[in-house]
């Protein structure tokens, strides 16, 4: 009673812990670009890309260095830092250092003062005189060399394609497109994409992209393909699924417990055998006893005038002159 107490008073503050909010701390809060700095994160609960931007990044990744950023691991269970070197962003300032997962599912920002990089109004996002964007999601396998198909069946690193296609639906031209993306097991948390560059969209206009994705070790079951596309007059997201089978490890699976099944019977015959010899010498050694024992009954003892008679027999010869 006093442990379940004990858990059921704690619960409430590791339900505070685990809904923390997200945060970014910078080791400086002024810095001239070429310049390092520490970039510590917290909260985040997938994987976050870390970038620096411009404008205050009201438009999204189109204001930040998407090149210049890094990656830090989910930082929900514990702090994740890393040095991030300091760049101009392709927006001026007013600047600041953006933590986002993929999707965009957290986002949190802080100021950051770049020296002689120019300052500008902040501009909004440009959603464009009926602008909207249509994306078509898929995933499919990629051309593989052997090495790689035998490293894919035993549950190593294993390649797809994510394609899209992006359609202007609108009447206004579409610029500063990017894209978020990771892959994972779920829908939440996974490794970042690397995403291209996506050029301007003019109205009407379809072009696809397509987009290596890896399935890291050890790679076997579901896994999503997911993230959004910003630029249109609303983010639009995109959700594929694509499955990977490590039939080598089935294969060597299959292979023990038949080895493992061969080698009991091996075993089992065995002592069955030994069993059997066991048996076949205690039989024998018995027999061989019953013959001895019935040899010795069949020899007639002496009788004892005989003995007598011999002893006289000895002793007159003996005293014989």
């Amino acid at each position: 009673m006093a442990l379940l107490t004990l858990v059921w008073a704690a619960s409430p503050a590791l339900a505070v812990a685990q809904a923390s909010p997200a945060t970014v701390h910078l080791s400086t809060g002024t810095a001239r670009p070429g310049d390092s700095l520490i970039v510590a994160v917290g909260g985040f609960g997938s994987p976050t890309t870390v970038t620096i931007c411009g404008n205050n990044g009201l438009r999204g990744a189109v204001d930040c260095d998407q090149i210049g950023g890094i990656g830090l691991p989910a930082s929900d269970r514990a702090i994740q830092q890393d040095r991030l070197v300091v760049t101009a962003p392709p927006a001026p300032c007013p600047c600041i250092v953006r933590a986002a997962t993929a999707g965009d599912t957290q986002v949190v920002t802080t100021p950051l003062d770049i020296i002689g990089v120019a300052t500008a109004p902040v501009v909004a996002p440009d959603v464009g005189a009926g602008a909207d964007l249509r994306v078509a999601a898929s995933v499919a396998g990629v051309p593989s060399s052997f090495f790689d198909r035998i490293r894919s069946a035993f549950g190593g690193r294993t390649e797809r394609r994510l394609s899209l296609i992006l359609t202007n639906t609108g009447g206004a031209a579409l610029t500063g497109l990017t894209v978020s993306a990771a892959v994972s097991r779920g829908t939440q948390g996974g490794e970042p994409v690397s995403a291209p560059n996506i050029q301007t969209l003019q109205p009407g206009e379809t072009r696809p992209y397509t987009i290596r994705v890896s399935l890291s070790t050890p790679a076997f079951g579901s896994y999503h393909v997911y993230g959004s596309v910003y630029g249109g007059s609303t983010p639009v997201s995109f959700d594929v699924t694509t499955t990977t089978t490590p039939w080598g490890l089935l294969v060597v699976a299959v292979l023990l417990v038949v080895d493992v099944g061969a080698i009991a019977a091996m075993r089992v015959r065995r002592r069955q055998q030994t069993s059997a010899l066991r048996e076949a010498q205690l039989r024998g050694s018995s027999k061989q006893t019953e013959v001895e024992q019935t040899e010795s009954a069949a020899i007639p003892a002496v009788p004892p005038f005989m003995v007598a008679r011999d002893a006289l027999e000895r002793a007159f010869y003996d005293g014989a002159p």
